[in-house]
């Protein structure tokens, strides 16, 4: 696509993870993105989600003609050749095929679940345990450049980056929430869950209050943070990818790259068909989103599976994780935790089939094959 240099330059390096307590005691460091790094080709980038979609906008042609915002769906309605959305100022959009990648609250996967009334749409039904503070501030003395600090505690986990200029923040915290419903939340619903982590250590001597005091505040978002699997992704003209159908807490990682892992091999398929007929019927569609889907559902779901994993062990939900993350993990062999769990999900990262690039490589072969690769 062309963008690897310019999201390099807007990014900061990852080099180390440090582990610590809320009293700022350090439980464990490790090398993790230096070593991937190393073993892939690819350093790790760190930059906010805010920049990153940017970035991909300012670089689709014709970008304030093509996306349209303010747009909201309030219906999908399946015709002979096509979907028609209705939008909620009343006007009508006509496509051939409709990619839900709306959200947890998905329209699309709504829409998908009236037309199949039998089955059940969500392996794992869409949940809110726990809510997430995100936001940046201007880099502080105590933060080092390059290394993302996790701090762990009963009910609480912190996470913050930073370099030279700036740094990026995210709390999360637990909740008990039993009817799962969208919301937005206020400033003053931002300073309640910012003082709660007031005296907590973001990194070993930098207590969260001091962060929050010259943070952006006007910026920084507070959201929840739903889980939940779909167990179907598509049926006719209609098809979900991201957190539509996958949807993870921020702990992991694991959330934005599974959905940009999926969109590869989803376009990919519709690329494929689309080179064999430049109108194709219903069923070559149909084809192309089961292929989708059955290269796709067993990653996704391990990936959600263990991002629910990670979330508790750091938020010790249990006993058993508050015994696992404080004790056990702290022991492990950083190797395997590098080499068998987190690089062999690296190595299996999608391609755009049609899309030329130069190849990086590391010590770790791409199981992935490009056609265009030179």
């Amino acid at each position: 696509m062309g963008l690897y240099e310019k999201l390099k330059r807007a990014s900061f390096s990852l080099n180390d993870k440090t582990n610590l307590l809320q009293n700022g005691y350090i439980i464990s460091e490790m090398p993790l993105w230096t070593k991937l790094h190393q073993r892939h080709g690819y350093p790790a980038m760190g930059l906010s989600r805010g920049q990153f979609l940017e970035i991909l906008y300012e670089a689709l042609p014709h970008s304030q003609e093509t996306v349209r915002t303010g747009c909201r769906v309030v219906d999908l309605q399946i015709t002979a050749n096509g979907v028609t959305a209705v939008l909620q100022d009343g006007r009508t959009e006509e496509a051939s095929i409709v990619i839900g990648s709306d959200g947890v609250w998905s329209k699309t996967k709504e829409a998908l679940q009236q037309l199949n009334t039998e089955l059940d749409t969500e392996m794992f039904s869409t949940r809110i345990n726990f809510q997430g503070l995100y936001g940046k501030a201007p880099a502080m003395s105590g933060v080092k450049p390059g290394t993302f600090y996790e701090t762990r505690s009963n009910g609480i986990a912190t996470q913050v980056v930073g370099s030279e200029g700036t740094m990026l923040f995210s709390l999360i915290q637990t909740v008990d929430t039993s009817t799962p419903v969208p919301r937005k939340y206020t400033l003053e619903d931002r300073e309640a869950m910012a003082s709660r982590f007031a005296e907590v250590q973001v990194a070993p001597g930098v207590r969260f209050k001091d962060v929050w005091r010259i943070a952006e505040r006007e910026t920084a978002t507070m959201v929840n943070q739903e889980e939940g699997y779909a167990a179907n992704w598509h049926h006719g003209r209609l098809v979900i990818v991201g957190d539509a159908a996958h949807k993870m807490t921020s702990i992991s990682g694991l959330g934005l790259n599974t959905g940009l892992h999926s969109a590869a091999v989803l376009v990919n398929q519709l690329h494929d068909i689309h080179r064999l007929n430049k109108d194709p019927p219903a069923f070559l569609i149909e084809d192309a989103f089961a292929t989708y889907y059955n290269i796709r559902q067993s990653e996704t779901y391990s990936a959600f599976r263990l991002g629910q994993s990670l979330t508790r062990n750091v938020t010790w939900s249990s006993w058993a994780d508050w015994i696992w993350d404080r004790f056990i993990m702290p022991w492990l062999n950083q190797d395997y935790i590098i080499c068998d769990r987190i690089s062999p999900l690296v190595s299996r990262g999608q391609l755009l089939s049609y899309v030329p690039f130069q190849e990086l490589k590391g010590v770790v072969p791409w199981q992935s094959q490009s056609k265009e690769r030179y």
